[in-house]
């Protein structure tokens, strides 16, 4: 099965996940609510632009000067829009800024500064889901009946991807594309592996002397995680809207989890169908009507499309210019 089918069946996979959850709740309240907040879905959309510009600032600060921010802010853009809309398993968006960004930067700088943003992404995710573990940890006991024992796998599947980011880290630091474009060229002779293993290396230089600037990765880090937290700003905005204010505590526990499950669904096409199940689970323990989470949910796929079918015909543009 090749990616493209793999992507489509779980688009496929997402919408059956959408029809079974809106079958089993009242759909006509769900709708309802969305056509009462039209103006409501419009502004949470020009709200989810900062968490995009945080997000792409924190890049910049990977990348030579020459990627200005408004570059980076154009290509993060993009590349957020392509991993929520289209069936590329959430990172091709990431490689499409990558080669767009390789246009005004050395290519070996560009991918570097893509993967260490991606790493520190994944990061960052990870202090910030637990930071919604512990939130939810407030609620009262008997709220929760049922819920720590998944809560517990949850902590451990953190622990388990944060090791294994690491490992990939240090390994970087020790020349793997170097070394597996190495081992290809060696095992198959030819002028195109030759090359490829050339790349390799300067890739492999690339990332060391990323990893190297403490100050431009702390600062990255700062500003990864602050997009985090602005992000549940669209979950208060949302539920404001929708007649079901909560605080911003409530809003960050309900996005870092969603988030969590969101990206442990990469092979959904923006996580489709596995958004709304988390605002279902985690927002029923917090005393949300089914309803209103799943027009919540319905509400950031508007945002997705309003926001990010704008950055596709862009795309196009640029491609077609050049």
């Amino acid at each position: 099965m090749n990616r493209l089918t793999l992507g489509i069946v779980g688009l496929l996979a997402g919408i059956a996940l959408i029809a079974g959850q809106l079958l089993t709740h009242d759909a006509g309240a769900v709708f309802t609510l969305l056509a009462d907040n039209a103006l409501g879905i419009v502004l949470v959309s020009m709200f989810h632009l900062l968490p995009i510009a945080f997000d792409s600032i924190a890049w910049q600060r990977l990348c030579p000067p020459a990627l200005g921010p408004w570059r980076c802010l154009e290509l993060g853009w993009i590349g957020q829009s392509v991993n929520a809309l289209l069936p590329v398993a959430q990172v091709g968006g990431d490689v499409l800024r990558a080669v767009l960004a390789a246009g005004t930067i050395p290519a070996a700088t560009a991918v570097a500064s893509v993967i260490i943003d991606l790493s520190l992404a994944a990061l960052t995710q990870g202090l910030f889901t637990l930071l919604g573990i512990a939130l939810l940890l407030s609620v009262p006991a008997s709220d929760l009946s049922g819920e720590l024992e998944w809560l517990g796998w949850a902590v451990l599947a953190i622990t388990i991807m944060t090791l294994a980011l690491l490992v990939a880290i240090f390994a970087q630091h020790g020349g793997l594309f170097a070394k597996l474009t190495g081992l290809l060229s060696r095992a198959f002779q030819g002028p195109k592996l030759q090359r490829l293993s050339a790349h390799g290396e300067s890739l492999d230089i690339a990332l060391r002397a990323g990893w190297r600037d403490l100050h431009a990765l702390a600062r990255a880090s700062t500003w990864r995680s602050a997009g985090w937290l602005i992000g549940s700003g669209e979950i208060w905005l949302g539920l404001w809207f929708l007649g079901h204010p909560v605080g911003l505590l409530e809003a960050v526990l309900l996005e870092s989890l969603v988030q969590a499950a969101r990206s442990a669904a990469f092979f959904m096409p923006g996580g489709l169908g596995v958004q709304e199940g988390g605002y279902l689970l985690i927002g029923a323990l917090l005393g949300i009507d089914a309803e209103v989470l799943l027009a919540l949910g319905l509400m950031k796929r508007a945002t997705h499309l309003l926001t990010g079918l704008p950055a596709l015909l862009w795309l196009a543009r640029i491609r077609t210019r050049h």
